[in-house]
């Protein structure tokens, strides 16, 4: 198995690509993805079907690609949060990041706030 997309930690969600699911699973940067990969690899975590569970982490797999799904560490967002994290990511916490929100119509302040906060554990400031 690969570890997961780069798409899944949450210092390198970007603008682009676009490809945004309904629910959307982060890593924190102080999971050690590269242990977790290696011991489902090696047969150590439990499997269900298609999931594997390992240090209280549950991962999917598609196309021998494994994706994060809930555990300590990893942090679930819906459509609306990810899209607000990819543009903490790109543009800080500045005014280019408040006008592009204002853009975004449906929006709850709940779902600015979770994103925002999300972005602050991913350590990047810029």
């Amino acid at each position: 198995m690969k570890g997961p997309e780069r798409r899944h930690y949450i210092d390198r969600v970007r603008l682009w690509p676009r490809r945004v699911t309904r629910v959307n699973t982060v890593i924190e940067p102080w999971v050690d993805v590269p242990a977790d990969v290696d011991a489902i690899n090696r047969g150590a975590a439990a499997r269900i079907g298609n999931l594997y569970l390992i240090h209280d982490r549950t991962y999917g797999v598609h196309h021998d690609r494994l994706y994060p799904i809930a555990g300590p560490g990893l942090i679930q967002l819906n459509r609306s949060e990810y899209r607000i994290l990819r543009i903490y990511n790109t543009f800080g916490d500045t005014e280019q990041t408040a006008r592009e929100l204002s853009y975004m119509r449906g929006v709850t302040e709940q779902e600015r706030e979770h994103a925002r906060r999300v972005w602050q554990l991913g350590g990047r400031r810029l």
